[in-house]
C-alpha cells in the first residue's frame, strides 16, 4: 500500500472561498432534503448523517431528514438515491463502500461508478483494532504473535463482507504475515458484541462506533491505522509505531448525489456543505465522534480524493482476491 497516497488522503485540500455561483437558479432547495444512510441505525455513518441534518437544516431553510436503508453492502441505500429524481434533494451518506469499493467487488451492480457524484468529503474515519476488555492482547504485536501460533484459529469480526472493517483486517493479515478467519455481521454493533462475547478475537472498527465502549472500558484498543495518533485516543499507538510500516488506512464519510443532478444544483449543494464544514459547532461534533473533520475541497479536489481512494481499495481487493459475486 502506498503510504504517500493515504497521507495525501488525510491532508486537507487547499480551497478558496466557495460561494453560490451567480448563474445558479434559486430553486434548490425547494423542499425537504433526504439523506439516505445505507447502514443500520446507530452506526458511524448514521451518526454522521444525523449530525449533518441537525446543523444543515437551519442554514438551507428546509427540513433535512435521515432515512436508514441498510442492505446488500450499501447497494440498497445507494439505489434509493440513484432511482430518485436527480434534483439535488436526495443525498447518499457516502463512504468508500458504494463509491470506490463496490465497483471493484461486484462484476454486476445495478449502478455504475459514474452514476455517483461526490458533493463533499466531510470527515475522515480512523480505524482502530479493538479486543474484549479481558483479552490477553494489548498490542498489535500480541495479536500477530497469537495469529502466527494458531494459523486461522483467531476470528476477526467485521460489519459485513467487503466493507472497510473487513478489508482493513485483511490488510492487517497481509502486513503481519498471518491468517485469521473472517466472521461477517450486519453492522458494527453485532460485530463488536461478538468481540465482547469472545466469539471473535478482534475487530478493526471505524472509531466512531467503538469510541464510547473504549472510553468506558468495555473494549480495549490495540492500535490505530492512521499516520499519526488520533486526538480522541492519544494514548493509542499507530500500527506503524508498533512495527507495521506502510499499514496506514483511513476511511471517510461524505455526501454523494446522482451524477445527473443539474450542475447549478450540485454547485449549490457543494456550497452549502462547504459552509457546514466551516461551522465550529459542526466541526466539534465530528471530532466528538472520534473522527477527523475535513476542510472544504473544490470539485477538482474532491475528484482527486476519490481517485486516490479508488486506487487504494482496488489494490487491496485485488491483492486479496476478494469478490462478492
Amino acid at each position: 500500500m502506498a503510504k504517500g497516497i493515504t497521507r495525501r488522503l488525510l491532508g486537507s485540500a487547499a480551497l478558496g472561498a466557495i460561494g453560490f455561483p451567480a448563474q445558479a437558479q434559486p430553486s434548490w432547495p425547494d423542499h425537504t432534503v433526504r439523506i439516505v444512510a445505507p447502514f443500520a441505525p446507530g452506526g458511524n455513518t448514521d451518526l454522521v448523517a444525523r449530525l449533518i441534518a441537525a446543523h444543515l437544516s437551519p442554514t438551507i431553510g428546509q427540513p433535512v431528514v435521515v432515512e436508514n436503508r441498510p442492505g446488500a453492502n450499501t447497494i440498497v441505500g445507494t439505489q434509493a438515491v440513484l432511482t430518485a429524481p436527480p434534483d439535488g434533494h436526495s443525498w447518499l451518506l457516502a463512504t468508500s463502500s458504494p463509491v470506490t469499493m463496490n465497483p471493484q467487488l461486484y462484476r454486476r451492480l445495478p449502478y455504475q461508478a459514474e452514476d455517483i457524484a461526490v458533493g463533499a468529503v466531510l470527515a475522515l474515519m480512523p480505524v482502530v483494532a479493538v479486543v474484549a476488555a479481558n483479552s490477553p492482547y494489548r498490542t498489535l504485536k500480541d495479536l500477530q504473535a497469537a495469529a502466527r501460533a494458531n494459523p486461522g484459529g483467531l476470528n476477526f469480526a467485521s460489519a459485513g463482507n467487503g466493507n472497510t472493517t473487513h478489508l482493513v483486517a485483511e490488510l492487517f493479515c497481509q502486513a503481519a504475515g498471518v491468517r485469521m478467519t473472517h466472521v461477517p455481521f450486519n453492522g458494527s454493533a453485532p460485530a463488536l458484541l461478538a468481540v465482547m462475547r469472545g466469539d471473535a478475537q478482534v475487530c478493526f472498527d471505524i472509531i466512531s462506533s467503538s469510541i464510547q465502549m473504549i472510553r468506558d472500558g468495555t473494549l480495549r484498543p490495540l492500535g490505530v491505522t492512521t499516520p499519526a495518533r488520533v486526538p480522541a485516543l492519544p494514548e493509542v499507538a499507530t500500527a506503524e509505531q508498533q512495527g507495521f510500516p506502510g499499514f496506514v488506512v483511513v476511511g471517510w464519510a461524505g455526501i454523494a448525489l446522482h451524477s445527473r443532478t443539474p450542475p447549478a444544483a450540485l454547485a449549490q449543494v457543494r456550497a452549502a456543505l462547504a459552509g457546514l464544514q466551516r461551522k465550529p459547532e459542526f466541526v466539534a461534533g465530528i471530532a466528538n465522534l472520534g473522527l477527523l473533520p475535513d476542510a472544504p475541497r473544490d470539485a477538482a479536489g474532491i475528484e482527486a480524493f476519490i481517485e486516490q481512494d479508488r486506487a487504494l481499495w482496488t489494490r487491496a481487493i485485488r491483492a486479496n482476491n476478494i469478490s462478492l459475486d
